[in-house]
């Protein structure tokens, strides 16, 4: 079996996992109208198929049936057709297959964000320009080595679409039963009030960890899917942030009117749920330059429950200051307000500029030493100046700004390729040199002509370099051959392009 045929699964896997969570919904509702305790006096309390919602939750309702039916009708057949002929004779495209079946399962969230989005085109048109904005500073946040905008982008609408879709069908959930469950039976005016302040303390725990478990969930398969870009804390730090962008465009949009806007588009656009899951995506990031695999599960979860803490907090800390606000002033909506939306969000504002901190120095000090072991190789693939210019984004940006003078925008882009390939290499590097030569398999299979393109008697080290020592032939495993392959197709590549 081709390690690319699985590539999809930890998407299906995510998906199977959301789906299940509305299957919970869709069982809860079918048992409480079943037993009846749902009615007073004829009236039925809210459910996902009563009246009180909006066409679009009872099309999200049908659209998870259908869904199920479309994912099994895929992949069942496939699973059969494998079984009885075997992986080397049944070739099935089983990446698509995986991809299709999980759009299908995850067709009701992707149904209420497009409602959200069709409802309000006016302010999804207005929050383009600074969303925009966002994604492009939170690609700058990687001071040293910077994933491809292809992948924030798919974090992005992972964020805008799914994420935001699952966060809102378990609002409406918890929004449902909590206030029926906590206090079935009250009749007192004061046991119905302490049961609606404990249900909506509950709502907000609730509702922050569904939608931090649904975006870092995206962040987790894109981790899996694309793991030879993200080098480190900044990198999943990025990722994260990008997937709490999309979010944040999502409940703007959603919400509506010039207050919403203010505080999510222009104050508070990399605070609330950009910062909130920039902490999952940092513990991702963390567990590549992790080998313990006990210990990246360890870390992945302190990194769900700083983010899904850090939002329960603000998100209980703006209820109680909402609930007991003076009347509103253009004073108090412009400044106060947002003032105090930020102050709750100062623990997860101050985490993330710590780990970017830390994570970039750390970060820098690894490639550094991976250029540095490559340089004294001589081989070519990464010479002294150009490691200088690596590890500093003034000098990238100066050298970029030289040759889209010189060349234009063929140079420059022949340049980006160069410096990507470059980075891939330093990365590769810094995994061997941690003792995670498996970080460069990955990196060399994933490289253009793949592992069998450098013939394996190729030697990996520098003549006359001790062991132990940058550039010694026992630490460096022949995958690095292919990537120095690469990098020396890219420098061919500029050369031509620049003469």
């Amino acid at each position: 079996m081709r390690a690319g045929d699985l590539r999809s699964a930890p998407l299906v896997f995510v998906s199977l996992g959301m789906t299940g969570a509305y299957l919970v919904q869709m069982i809860y509702d079918a048992e409480r109208m079943r037993h009846a305790w749902s009615y007073t006096d004829g009236v039925p309390v809210f459910g996902i198929l009563s009246d009180v919602w909006p066409a679009h939750v009872h099309t999200s309702f049908w659209a998870a049936v259908t869904g199920g039916i479309v994912a099994a009708a895929l992949t069942l057949p496939a699973l059969v057709i494998r079984l009885a002929a075997g992986p080397e004779r049944a070739r099935l495209p089983l990446f698509v297959i995986g991809v299709l079946a999980s759009v299908a399962l995850l067709s009701p969230y992707l149904v209420l964000a497009a409602a959200t989005y069709a409802g309000h085109a006016f302010w999804l048109l207005l929050c383009v320009p600074t969303t925009a904005a966002g994604l492009w500073l939170t690609g700058r946040a990687q001071p040293v080595r910077r994933m491809p905008w292809w992948l924030l982008t798919a974090a992005f609408a992972w964020g805008a679409t799914v994420a935001y879709g699952f966060g809102h069908a378990m609002n409406i959930w918890f929004a449902d039963w909590l206030p029926g469950t906590l206090a079935p039976d009250a009749d007192d005016a004061r046991d119905i009030l302490e049961a609606r302040w404990q249900a909506d303390t509950l709502l907000q725990i609730l509702g922050a960890a569904a939608v931090e478990l649904g975006k870092g969930a995206g962040v987790g398969v894109l981790l899996l899917l694309a793991r030879q870009r993200i080098t480190g804390v900044p990198s999943g730090l990025a990722l994260g942030a990008a997937a709490g962008l999309g979010v944040n465009l999502a409940l703007t949009v959603a919400t509506g009117g010039v207050f919403p806007y203010w505080t999510h588009q222009v104050v508070g656009l990399l605070a609330g749920d950009t910062a909130f899951t920039a902490l999952t995506g940092a513990a991702f990031g963390a567990t590549r330059q992790i080998g313990v695999p006990k210990l990246r599960r360890i870390i992945v979860t302190c990194g769900f429950l700083a983010a899904i803490g850090t939002h329960a907090f603000s998100n209980i800390m703006i209820r109680g200051y909402v609930t007991g606000a003076a009347d509103e002033t253009l004073v108090r909506t412009l400044v106060v307000s947002p003032l105090v939306m930020l102050a709750t969000q100062l623990p997860a504002l101050a985490l993330c500029g710590w780990l970017l901190w830390s994570g970039t120095r750390t970060e820098r000090g690894g490639l550094s030493a991976a250029l540095a072991a490559e340089t004294a190789t001589g081989r070519g693939a990464v010479l002294a100046e150009e490691a200088a210019v690596l590890l500093s984004p003034v000098r990238r940006w100066s050298v970029s700004a030289d040759v889209a003078r010189r060349s234009g925008w063929a140079g420059l882009r022949a340049l980006g390729r160069l410096f990507a390939a470059q980075d891939d290499l330093a990365a590769a590097g810094w995994a061997v040199l941690r003792g995670d030569a498996g970080a460069a398999e990955t990196a060399a299979a994933t490289a253009p002509g793949g592992p069998g393109a450098v013939a394996p008697g190729i030697a990996s080290a520098a003549p006359g370099v001790a062991p132990g020592q940058p550039g010694a032939s026992s630490a460096q495993p022949d995958e690095l051959d292919v990537l120095r392959r690469q990098v020396m197709a890219r420098k061919a590549e500029f050369a031509a392009v620049t003469g």
